[in-house]
């Protein structure tokens, strides 16, 4: 018994399945990942703005990244400057407090400012990891160094004074002017080569949120305290009754004299100091700044990256209900499409008679 031919049927109704399982893997596809395609070329005329656009999104990320690491570092030098005044105010309490007493009680004082510099200093060493953050670009080197040489330094220089070898005039104008490598400062801040740090923004925008250690705040500050520290008189009396000679307080040919070369000195260190907290308060507000300005750009960042990634969805992205309809429709295409195919396997020239 022959069968009839049903070639021409078959490879046209074979041609039509394989079309079909194409569609439908494809939609499957699309339909577990939302996208039109996993390749750019998928995309036809569309692959160059989806690739633009991605470029685009991949740059803005990286900006973010930079403005939240900047950020999170000038918060830090913000914290640590903050308790650099804060710890800076306590000894200067200590020291106007003992003007509104009948006698100074020096080594009071030396030991607030002794205490204070080893705590300020550790400070100006804050690290954000192994980063110094007031290093500037030179932050894997610690910004300043306790050698000893600061304090040798200050010693000498209020011997002269006492010994009357430098005036008062001098000894204001030396302590205030100490070389920074005397006071412990790293080569790269003392040679002045220390770079600023900067955030990069935006295209063509760089915000400075550099504080280095050697600002002139923090020199002050350190310069007072080293002085006050290296004072080496007895107790000081404000009363003009009282004979300071006896213990060579301060040089000066009378009593008179040695209270007032020793309180020229005392209270210009105070000056320095509050003018060093005032300095870094200052500071303190203009980082503050930096941190407004770094936040209103990446805002600005999260509005285009919005933007983007709506144009993108509209290049890549796929309706997932047409492609649930469209799956459901080539389903039942399929499923006729092997029923045609069965049929056609059946036929025979008895059956066709």
């Amino acid at each position: 018994m022959a069968n009839i031919s049903t070639l021409g049927q078959q490879i046209d109704n074979n041609a039509r399945l394989r079309t079909i399982q194409l569609q439908l893997n494809e939609l499957q596809i699309q339909l577990a990942s939302g996208k039109k395609t996993n390749l750019f070329e998928g995309l036809g005329t569309d692959a160059i703005s989806s690739q633009r656009t991605r470029a685009d999104l991949s740059q803005i990320e990286i900006y973010q990244s930079n403005i939240i690491l900047g950020t999170a570092r000038s918060k830090q030098m913000v914290q640590s400057n903050s308790e650099f005044i804060e710890q800076t105010r306590n000894v200067l309490d200590s020291m106007t407090a003992q003007l509104q007493k009948g006698d100074i009680e020096i080594e009071t004082v030396k030991q607030f400012a002794r205490d204070g510099l080893k705590y300020l200093r550790e400070l100006i060493n804050t690290k954000d990891g192994d980063r110094y953050v007031f290093a500037g670009s030179d932050a894997f080197t610690a910004p300043i160094d306790d050698s000893g040489a600061h304090g040798t330094y200050m010693e000498a220089l209020f011997s002269q004074w006492k010994d009357g070898t430098i005036t008062t005039d001098q000894l204001l104008t030396s302590y205030k002017s100490t070389p920074e490598t005397t006071m412990g400062y790293s080569p790269s801040l003392s040679s002045d080569q220390a770079r600023g740090v900067y955030v990069r923004a935006d295209v063509n925008i760089d915000v400075d949120y550099t504080l280095l250690a050697d600002n002139q705040g923090f020199k002050d500050i350190l310069n007072a305290l080293a002085m006050m520290e290296k004072i080496d008189v007895d107790k000081i009396s404000l009363e003009d009754g009282d004979d300071p000679l006896a213990t060579e307080t301060a040089p000066g040919a009378t009593p008179a004299a040695q209270r007032e070369n020793f309180f020229e000195l005392y209270e210009d260190l105070i000056k320095h100091v509050r003018g060093g907290v005032e300095k870094l308060e200052q500071e303190n507000k203009r980082l503050q700044k930096v941190e407004v300005t770094l936040k209103n750009i990446s805002n600005n960042h999260t509005d285009d990256k919005n933007t983007l990634e709506t144009a993108l969805g509209r290049i890549e992205d796929v309706d997932i209900t047409e492609v649930a309809v469209k799956i459901n429709s080539l389903q039942i295409q399929l499923t006729a499409a092997y029923q045609v195919t069965a049929t056609l396997g059946t036929l025979s020239l008895t059956r066709f008679i």
